[in-house]
Order: structure tokens, then sequence, then C-alpha cells
């Protein structure tokens, strides 16, 4: 917050922006406005890993976070539009699929025709999962030495090794896809 002094007065003004150290970028506007929505933003978006930036291929207005990328969109009832990672990067090959347990009080069918079950249920129920995650694009599945299951913009993991609570967890989808394909469209001079 930001102090204005009106004569005896002093109120507060919220700042358009956020800093983040951890990272060295910032958040501002409606990528900030969007990001402080979410109570939990740092467990469903992560830290930023790029500030805001005009994308070269597709003239969007663009900002890459560890688990998620924003887009601002011309809808003006939904400025900023998840860009669907999930979808991107996921492969239907290299996956193991698991034994499912479909008729379970602990699983949810979907349109997609994908169920989600147990802890990726409860995960995608907690977190605004329509919005943030999307439909789901495949079961849970075990691929690359964990648990994990596909959705149109995210990858839910299963981590056996850290505590309860602690143990579902998004992928740093955003991190991958801006390390393969998003350098390329980050101007090389920006200024801010």
């Amino acid at each position: 917050f930001i102090l204005v002094g009106f004569g005896n007065e002093i109120k507060t003004q919220p700042q358009d922006f956020e800093f983040f150290d951890e990272t060295g970028y910032y958040v501002r506007g409606e990528f900030w406005t969007f990001y402080q929505q979410f109570d939990d933003a740092l467990v469903i978006f992560g830290y930023p890993i790029t500030n805001d930036y005009i994308d070269l291929e597709s003239g969007r207005h663009v900002q890459y976070f560890q688990k998620a990328r924003f887009e601002l969109s011309d809808d003006p009832e939904n400025p900023i539009k998840l860009f669907n990672l999930g979808q991107l990067q996921y492969t239907p090959e290299g996956g193991i699929p698991l034994p499912q347990v479909n008729n379970s009080s602990n699983c949810k069918a979907f349109p997609t025709g994908y169920h989600v079950c147990m802890g990726f249920l409860s995960f995608y129920d907690t977190h605004n999962g329509p919005l943030i995650l999307g439909a789901p694009i495949s079961d849970a599945e075990f691929r690359d030495g964990i648990y994990v299951q596909y959705f149109e913009n995210a990858r839910l993991e299963f981590r056996t090794l850290l505590p309860p609570g602690q143990k579902i967890g998004l992928s740093d989808l955003g991190k991958i896809y801006f390390e393969k394909y998003g350098r390329s469209t980050y101007p090389d001079q920006y200024e801010w």
C-alpha cells in the first residue's frame, strides 16, 4: 500500500504491482489484479519467472509464472486467460494408466470422459479447478517416476515424500514451457 496524505488524513491506495524478490520480477496491472484474487496464488501459479511482455509470436501481452502463463485477452469480462499448458505438453504415450475406481464416492466423472479421484479431486475442488486447471484431459497415470494427472491448463502431481497436505501440487509447466518455447518469443531488449 502507498500512503497518500490529504490534510490531516492519511489514506492508503493499493498498488497495482508487486515485486517478487524471490525471482526478481514484477507482476503488474491486470495480471496483478488477477493474481491477487486468489488466496493460494503461490500454490496455483507460483512465482513470476518473467516480467510481462508482448509475445513476439502471438502479439499478445503475456507473463510466465512457474506453474502458469497469463495472457491478456480481448474479453472485457475475462481480461486474463490462462494458457492451456496441460494440453500443449500432454502426450498420451509415455504414461502408465492407473487402475480406476470410477464408482467410488471419491471420484468425479467429467464430460471429457476422464475421472478425477481422491487427492487430485480434493485439490481440484479446493483450488478452483474449473477456472485454474480446466477439464481433465487424462486419467491419473504413473509418468516420470511420479503419479500425475493432466488438465487443460496444468498437471497435478502426487509427491509421496512430502508431508501430508503438501503431497498434491501443480507441476512447473509454466517454467518448462517457457524454457522450451517461450524464450524464442521473449524480446531480447525490453525496457521497463
